[in-house]
Protein backbone atom coordinates (compact mmCIF):
# COMPACT_ATOMS: atom_id res chain seq x y z
CA UNK A 1 0.00 0.00 0.00
CA UNK A 2 1.12 3.52 -0.39
CA UNK A 3 1.52 5.94 1.80
CA UNK A 4 -0.11 9.42 2.06
CA UNK A 5 1.66 12.82 1.37
CA UNK A 6 1.24 15.28 4.28
CA UNK A 7 0.31 18.53 3.97
CA UNK A 8 1.35 20.66 0.63
CA UNK A 9 2.62 17.19 -1.12
CA UNK A 10 1.49 15.19 -3.78
CA UNK A 11 2.67 11.44 -4.99
CA UNK A 12 4.61 11.49 -7.61
CA UNK A 13 5.30 7.99 -9.62
CA UNK A 14 8.38 7.48 -12.18
CA UNK A 15 11.07 5.32 -13.64
CA UNK A 16 14.36 6.23 -13.02
CA UNK A 17 17.41 6.30 -15.66
CA UNK A 18 17.82 2.74 -13.92
CA UNK A 19 14.79 1.16 -15.05
CA UNK A 20 13.45 1.45 -11.19
CA UNK A 21 10.29 2.41 -10.45
CA UNK A 22 10.27 5.33 -7.93
CA UNK A 23 7.11 6.71 -5.92
CA UNK A 24 8.09 9.88 -3.70
CA UNK A 25 6.05 12.59 -2.19
CA UNK A 26 7.28 16.25 -3.48
CA UNK A 27 5.69 19.81 -2.83
CA UNK A 28 2.71 20.69 -4.75
CA UNK A 29 4.63 23.59 -6.34
CA UNK A 30 7.23 21.27 -7.87
CA UNK A 31 6.97 19.13 -11.33
CA UNK A 32 6.91 15.71 -10.76
CA UNK A 33 10.01 13.37 -12.37
CA UNK A 34 9.13 12.18 -15.73
CA UNK A 35 9.30 8.75 -17.50
CA UNK A 36 10.82 8.77 -21.07
CA UNK A 37 11.19 5.99 -23.09
CA UNK A 38 14.13 4.04 -24.40
CA UNK A 39 14.24 6.12 -27.55
CA UNK A 40 14.31 9.21 -25.56
CA UNK A 41 16.52 11.24 -23.11
CA UNK A 42 15.57 13.06 -19.95
CA UNK A 43 16.52 16.63 -19.93
CA UNK A 44 17.03 18.87 -16.98
CA UNK A 45 15.93 22.85 -17.62
CA UNK A 46 16.21 25.51 -14.97
CA UNK A 47 14.03 28.74 -15.52
CA UNK A 48 15.96 32.11 -14.48
CA UNK A 49 14.43 35.67 -14.06
CA UNK A 50 15.40 38.77 -15.47
CA UNK A 51 18.44 38.87 -13.17
CA UNK A 52 20.11 35.32 -13.77
CA UNK A 53 18.26 33.89 -10.47
CA UNK A 54 17.09 30.30 -10.70
CA UNK A 55 13.27 30.28 -10.17
CA UNK A 56 12.03 27.01 -11.42
CA UNK A 57 13.70 23.44 -12.22
CA UNK A 58 12.32 21.21 -14.97
CA UNK A 59 12.38 17.84 -16.70
CA UNK A 60 11.40 16.75 -19.85
CA UNK A 61 12.11 13.55 -22.55
CA UNK A 62 13.52 14.32 -25.85
CA UNK A 63 14.28 12.18 -28.51
CA UNK A 64 17.66 10.99 -28.19
CA UNK A 65 18.46 12.75 -31.46
CA UNK A 66 17.53 16.02 -30.16
CA UNK A 67 19.81 18.55 -28.11
CA UNK A 68 18.15 19.21 -24.82
CA UNK A 69 16.11 22.66 -24.54
CA UNK A 70 17.00 25.84 -22.50
CA UNK A 71 15.16 27.31 -19.76
CA UNK A 72 13.82 30.72 -19.84
CA UNK A 73 16.62 33.37 -20.06
CA UNK A 74 19.07 30.96 -20.67
CA UNK A 75 21.18 30.14 -23.47
CA UNK A 76 23.05 27.25 -25.42
CA UNK A 77 27.08 27.29 -24.50
CA UNK A 78 29.56 24.90 -26.23
CA UNK A 79 32.89 24.25 -24.97
CA UNK A 80 35.35 23.48 -27.51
Amino acid sequence: ATCPCGANAKPCKWTDDWGYEEEWCFPEVDSCPVTCTSEQKRCYQTDYNASGYPEKFSESCVSQTRSCPCGTNSQECYDP
